[in-house]
Parts: C-alpha cells; structure tokens; sequence
C-alpha cells in the first residue's frame, strides 16, 4: 500500500513539475511584454502623447495639466506595483542581467 501511495506521489509531482516548465516561458514572455510597455522612455512618449491630444482638443492649461499630471501618477503607480510583484516573484533574468527594474531604472 506504501509503495503504491509513494508512486502516485512521485507521478503527481512529475505532472506538477511538467505543468510548471510548460508555463515558465508563456509567463515570462507575458512579463517582459509588461515590463516593456512600463519602460520609462515609452511612459514619456505616451504622457506626451496624451497632452498633444488634450491641448489639440482646446481644453484649457490648467485642465490638460492636471489630467497629465493624474495620468502620470497613475503610471508611476502601476509601474511600481509591477516592479514589486516582479520583486516578490524574483526578477527574471534578463532584468537581473540587465540590472534593471521592471519601470527601467537600475536595480541598486
């Protein structure tokens, strides 16, 4: 009865085990499609974007000033969010290589 308890163990944990490699590569691709679309350099060009958009439509200074400023400090959240789950889940390698964090800052 051991023996059998031991096998199908040892069977679980190998389907366990081939289930977790089979998803390595789908999750880390996902992840770097995140961390690209936070790198800071894409962050500037989308925030200008968004204040070329506001101003075009006529709102006033204060107005387009404001929703940037919002809509930078939304980003800046998200980003770091991001950063520290990224953290808690241990950085990828290619960051780690990079020494970079998951909003393109170098990693101290």
């Amino acid at each position: 009865m051991e023996k059998k308890e031991a096998e199908e163990i040892r069977e679980m944990l190998s389907a366990v085990s081939k289930f977790l490699e089979d998803i390595k590569k789908p999750i880390a691709d996902l992840i770097n499609v995140m961390l690209d679309a936070m790198r800071r350099d894409r962050v500037g060009e989308e925030v200008a974007a968004f204040y070329k958009k506001l101003k075009e439509s006529g709102l006033p200074d204060d107005v387009v000033r404001d929703m940037v400023r919002k809509y930078l400090e939304e980003r800046v959240k998200i980003a770091s969010l991001l950063d520290k789950l990224i953290g808690s889940m241990g950085r990828p390698r290619e960051l780690r290589h990079q020494g970079r964090n998951a909003t393109g800052g170098a990693v101290d």
